[in-house]
Formats: structure tokens, C-alpha cells, sequence
């Protein structure tokens, strides 16, 4: 009996936890989204918030072994946490009742508590130091489309905390267009700065530093592979503190392709870092994929990917090769897989199956697993 309701409680989580949303069906299909568009586009470049017009999303947070479960403990944390959740919303100023089209539009969106490279880095130093993490992360964008289809838009984040009287906090703001070139080609720009400060590891540091981004990418439409080619080039110029002075730079080139019932996208990157602070550098070249099919109903996914980087590091003077060789379910694992579920168009969830799942069927074949799903994320359109 027992044997029979874990069958059956397997099947419902499947059939009602998935599909195409925005962090779970990128980190299940390749770990990134350089190359292809995606609802978590609109962190890559806010001007891809008007693609997606009166749009509700969020996620009820990472089963991650890698967290820690407080500042002052290293238990590993196998609950949930990071939930987030957001909402996009879209007015349309045509004025032409006939038109199907809803340009000129203005759009604004706000998301809050959702994970970020940058914080979860001085977060990672205040935990060290015992210290809390910054809490109340927000994300704001205000965006508009002209009536050619040129989409504009700028964004701002900021987290911070002040413990004990010593201020923590992370702001940036970025802008960025998507504008058609020609009838198959679109081109995207975007670029910003942030603040990184922390008194609470350096109470003496009171400096004003900034950190500067940018990228470029290109979607050139190619009817003989009935998809995409997407050439992509990124600057990053990170600095906090005395602790880390790096510039990045990467390019790359890959290519998405729509398949029967599916998608299917490749690509690959070189990149240079140079940490001043350490004196570090690296050198690295990432392949990476991902795919997802209908199978069985037309509103049931699955999806797999992977992402391979090897490192050749030079660590003040200690040369060596590395290679991306993790399974913690963290953003920098290897490979994933993904479920998804598809309502109409409008309700989408997805999940990222726990990578023990296939070897123990829950705990049908073998010892308990702690979780069916590492990541749960849903949209909503309306």
C-alpha cells in the first residue's frame, strides 16, 4: 500500500510541478541563457522586458548543498530557500483600435529577493567573517517600445542591511536596447555600473567604487537551421574593496534551432580574467547545450543540458589546467534536467530534477532522497 501511494504521489508531483519558466528551465537546459531568449532575459538586458507584457513569475526557492544553513554554522542547508517572485505589467498607447499590434507600450516591472552574482559574492565574504547577509534585494525596470519595434529599458537592484551600525549594500543600474535590424536580424545592447560597499568587513573603508558591465548580442534568424545564430560579447569590470579588482571579457557564438515538438540550442565561449588583487589570471572556453521536446501530451516537457568549462589558470605564477566538474545542484553544475508543464499557454511551471532522482526513483530502489526537485519556478500570462 505504501509501495502503491508513493507511486502515485511520484506521478501527481510530475504532473502538476512543470514548465517553460524563467530560472529552473535555464538552469535544467544548459545553466545560462547567452543564446537563446528566455524570461530571465530581462536580468540579461532590461529592454527585454517588454517581450514579455502583463507577466506574473516566481519561485519557491533552491534545494542547494552548497548553502549554509546561517552565517555561524556550516550545516549543509537541504530546504528550500532564495524564494522570489515578480510581476511585469504592459499599456499599450496604440490608439488604433483595429490594429493587432500593441505599439508604442510603456512597461514596468519589479521583482524581489531574486539571486544575483554580485550579492551573493559580499554575502559569501559576510558569512565568512560571521557577519549577516544582505537581505531585501529588489529589482526595478521601467521599459518602452516605439511603434518600429524598438524596445528600450533600464533597471536598477539594490540590496543592503546595516548590522551593528556598519552598512552592507549592492546598486546597480544598467539600460539597454533591442532594436530590428533588418526583417531577420535584431540587435542587443546593454551596459551599467554598481556599488559594491561593505563597512561591516572593513568598517575603515569608506571609498566610492564602481563596477562596470556590458554586453552585445546579435539574433540573426537563419531559415536553413529554422533558427537562430547568435554571436555574443561580454565586459565585466568588477570591483569591491580592496578584496577584488577583476576584468572580464568573453565572446562567443551559438545557435538555437527549433525542432518538431522541441528546442534545441549550442553554443561556445572564450574568455580572459584578470584578478588584480590576487594576481590571478585565467583563461577559459565553455561548451554548453540544451534541449527540451513535448513528449507524450502536448503540455508535458522535458528538458536536459550541460555546461563544460575548461579553466587554464595562472595563480601568481602557479600554472595549471581545471575543468567545471560539480553536481550540488548549484549554477556552476554541470548538467541538469528539467520537467515542465505547459496550461494553455498562460500558466507555465517548471522544476529541476534532483540529480539523484533517476538512480533512486524517490526512494523506491534505495535509501530516502531528500527532494523530488531542486528548483520550482511558475509564470503566469494575462
Amino acid at each position: 500500500m505504501n509501495f502503491l501511494k508513493t507511486i502515485l504521489s511520484f506521478l501527481v508531483f510530475f504532473s502538476v510541478y512543470q514548465i517553460m519558466a524563467t530560472d529552473s528551465r535555464v538552469q535544467s537546459m544548459g545553466k545560462h541563457d547567452t543564446f537563446f531568449m528566455d524570461d530571465i532575459s530581462i536580468f540579461w538586458n532590461p529592454a527585454n522586458i517588454n517581450i514579455f507584457p502583463n507577466f506574473l513569475m516566481g519561485e519557491l526557492g533552491v534545494v542547494d548543498t552548497a548553502s549554509k544553513v546561517s552565517s555561524v554554522t556550516d550545516f549543509e542547508n537541504f530546504n528550500p530557500s532564495r524564494p522570489w517572485f515578480g510581476g511585469i505589467f504592459s499599456y499599450s498607447m496604440n490608439k488604433d483600435k483595429e490594429s493587432e499590434s500593441r505599439y508604442p507600450q510603456v512597461t514596468v516591472g519589479a521583482v524581489f529577493n531574486h539571486e544575483n552574482a554580485l550579492i551573493e559574492m559580499i554575502n559569501d565574504s559576510l558569512r565568512a567573517h560571521s557577519k549577516q547577509p544582505m537581505v531585501g534585494t529588489s529589482d526595478f525596470f521601467v521599459g518602452h517600445t516605439t511603434k518600429s519595434g524598438l524596445m528600450s529599458g533600464i533597471h536598477l537592484l539594490y540590496a543592503g542591511q546595516n548590522e551593528g551600525g556598519s552598512p552592507s549594500h549592492v546598486m546597480k543600474l544598467d539600460g539597454g536596447v533591442n532594436m530590428p535590424m533588418t526583417e531577420n536580424i535584431d540587435l542587443e545592447v546593454s551596459g551599467g555600473m554598481a556599488n559594491l560597499k561593505s563597512q561591516a568587513l572593513d568598517p575603515s573603508y569608506d571609498e566610492t567604487d564602481f563596477s562596470f558591465y556590458g554586453s552585445v548580442r546579435l539574433f540573426s534568424t537563419m531559415i536553413l537551421i529554422n533558427g537562430e545564430i547568435v554571436p555574443v560579447f561580454k565586459f565585466n569590470q568588477t570591483k569591491f574593496q580592496d578584496r577584488l579588482d577583476n576584468t572580464r571579457v568573453s565572446g562567443g557564438v551559438g545557435a538555437n534551432v527549433s525542432l518538431d515538438k522541441g528546442f534545441f540550442w549550442t553554443g561556445f565561449e572564450l574568455g580572459y580574467s584578470n584578478e588584480d588583487v590576487s594576481n590571478n589570471k585565467s583563461t577559459e572556453a565553455t561548451f554548453s547545450f540544451g534541449i527540451e521536446r513535448n513528449v507524450w501530451w502536448d503540455w508535458f516537457v522535458l528538458r536536459v543540458g550541460g555546461r563544460q568549462t575548461l579553466f587554464f589558470r595562472d595563480n601568481d605564477g602557479n600554472k595549471y589546467w581545471d575543468m567545471t566538474n560539480k553536481s550540488n545542484g548549484t549554477n556552476n553544475d554541470l548538467v541538469g534536467l528539467g520537467v515542465g508543464l505547459n496550461i494553455e499557454e498562460k500558466l507555465k511551471i517548471d522544476g529541476v530534477v534532483a540529480e539523484d532522482i533517476p538512480y533512486t526513483f524517490g526512494n523506491l530502489f534505495s535509501g530516502a532522497a531528500h527532494h523530488l526537485m531542486t528548483r520550482i519556478t511558475a509564470t503566469y500570462s494575462f
